[in-house]
Formats: C-alpha cells, structure tokens, sequence
C-alpha cells in the first residue's frame, strides 16, 4: 500500500488520539459496554415489574457478557483486557463500566421503591455484587471453566438474597 500526505495525517491524528496499544483496546472496551448497556435498558424496559425488569437486567447481562458480538467486552480479548485493567487500574474499569452501573442502580432503586426487594441493603453494594458476579462468571467460561452457569442460575441466587 502506498502511503499518501493525507495517509500520514490521518495515522497522527489516531496515533494522537491513541497513544498505545491499551488506549486504543480500552477505548473499543468503553464502546462495547457503552452499546452492552444500551442492549440491557431496552431489553429491561420490555417489562413492567420492578423485579421483572430487574430479572431480566441479570440474565440479559450475563449473556451478553458471555457472548461473541462485542457488547458488554465480550470474548477473550476483552475478558483479558478488564482483567488486567481491575489489577492496574480499578478506577478506569469503575469509570468505563459506568452506563451498566447506572442502570443496576436505577433498577434496583426502584424495586426498592415499590417495595419488592429489601431496603435494608444498600443498592450500590447489591449492585456491586450482582455486576461483579456476572463478570466473573462470564471471564471464567470464556476462559474454558467446565462449569456453566445459566442467566437464570445468576438471578435465582440474586434473587434468593434480595426478594422480599
């Protein structure tokens, strides 16, 4: 291939934007989950019940987080990169995950309201929980774990700790 002015400009202009390998990949990452939460909020907004809508925010999660299409850092390479990012800077994965933790804790406040799940736990720790267990499971099947659990195996263990 043949390397035009315009070529050279526009190699600056990403290598600018991007300066490494991780910047780009966590980039791609925040897109990924960016378009995963989006995903999730019109698949929760398809049910009326709070702990419906909850349930299926669960079971959507982890199999977004488990399939193959780029949402919600899917497959191997994302798998890899997050957890690499939670050991080097937890406070990046914090920030990229954002859209699906705002919309867990938008989930959970409003069962909370309607009095569907207990009050007595505070939502961001529910959250947490639910957001890094999906993860986790999701990284262990993706790296080959012979043990596979279900969307739904996820949310009646969510849901045996919460439910009123």
């Amino acid at each position: 291939m043949r390397w035009s002015s315009t070529t050279r400009r526009s190699l600056h202009a990403f290598y600018r934007l991007f300066p490494t390998k991780d910047d780009l990949l966590e980039a791609v990452l925040e897109e990924s989950i960016e378009r995963g939460a989006l995903s999730l909020r019109r698949r929760v907004e398809q049910r009326n019940e709070p702990v419906e809508r909850l349930r299926e925010f669960v079971v959507g999660y982890h199999e977004l987080a488990i399939g193959h299409d780029a949402m919600l850092g899917s497959g191997p390479a994302f798998s890899e990169l997050t957890v690499q990012l939670g050991l080097t800077s937890p406070a990046t994965v914090w920030r990229v995950y954002r859209p699906v933790r705002v919309l867990a804790d938008e989930l959970l406040r409003a069962a909370i309201g309607a009095a569907a799940i207990r009050s007595d736990v505070d939502p961001g720790v529910i959250a947490q929980f639910i957001l890094s267990s999906v993860r986790s499971i999701a990284e262990l099947e993706i790296g080959g774990s012979t043990v596979h659990t279900t969307g739904e195996q996820l949310w009646q263990m969510v849901a045996g700790g919460v439910v009123v």
